[in-house]
């Protein structure tokens, strides 16, 4: 693997607040944080950071998830089933449309497909959106690339993430929603609070969260596209 970085530390746990400073960034950057990991530098080892161009970071989106899932997998009864978040908030919108409901900027759009290359080479079985044009555009590259239908939910509902795992139960979900609801869903996913609202211009974190339940054996990737 050829990186032009690559560092593991030994952290100890950070505030709930301390989101930013927990990302690998750069222009072409990824960064990822595996919670309860121990990785290649041992146990404690809390944060892998490096910056690859974007073929190198497909690549590595399947060589760090497949080992994960791998690991978690043994913690999983006969009865139980790893389903796994993909979570995103939406591409950049368009600033210059006066309306509650812009479209995506060109920017946005460019985002849009990488955030589809990103997950071409892995399964998807569903994809949820809130119903803004914004969220569902950053979506609709990903959905025709994998045939799917775009599912509309509604935020802030725990009982929506419940009706998500019961009806894909072993799959994988993309649910794309704003800067203040994806914080939430991931936090009731992990089954406490650790993330805040990000901030206005944060738009390249994926969070990639496996569950049996909501708030059971959850564990966490972090990455930035």
């Amino acid at each position: 693997m050829n990186t032009s970085s690559f560092q593991c530390a030994q952290t100890a746990p950070r505030s709930p607040d301390s989101n930013r400073d927990r990302t690998g960034k750069g222009k072409w950057g990824l960064g990822a944080v595996l919670d309860e990991y121990a990785g290649p530098c041992g146990p404690g080892a809390k944060e892998i950071q490096f910056n690859s161009n974007f073929h190198q970071m497909k690549s590595l989106y399947l060589k760090l998830l497949l080992p994960v899932l791998f690991l978690f997998s043994a913690e999983l009864s006969a009865q139980e089933k790893l389903t796994t978040f993909i979570l995103i908030r939406h591409a950049e919108k368009d600033m210059t449309q006066s309306t509650n409901d812009p479209d995506l900027s060109a920017e946005g759009k460019k985002r849009a497909e990488r955030l589809a290359a990103l997950l071409n080479e892995g399964e998807v079985n569903a994809i949820y959106s809130t119903p803004y044009k914004r969220t569902r555009q950053t979506v609709e590259v990903l959905a025709k690339a994998k045939g799917l239908s775009i599912n509309d939910y509604q935020v802030n509902k725990e009982e929506e993430i419940d009706r998500m795992i019961t009806s894909h139960a072993g799959g994988t979900i993309v649910v794309s929603g704003h800067s203040n609801t994806i914080p939430w869903f991931a936090n009731k996913l992990l089954g406490y609070e650790k993330y805040r609202p990000w901030e206005d211009g944060d738009y390249d974190n994926v969070l990639l969260i496996t569950v049996t339940e909501r708030g059971k054996l959850a564990k966490l990737v972090w990455l930035n596209y």
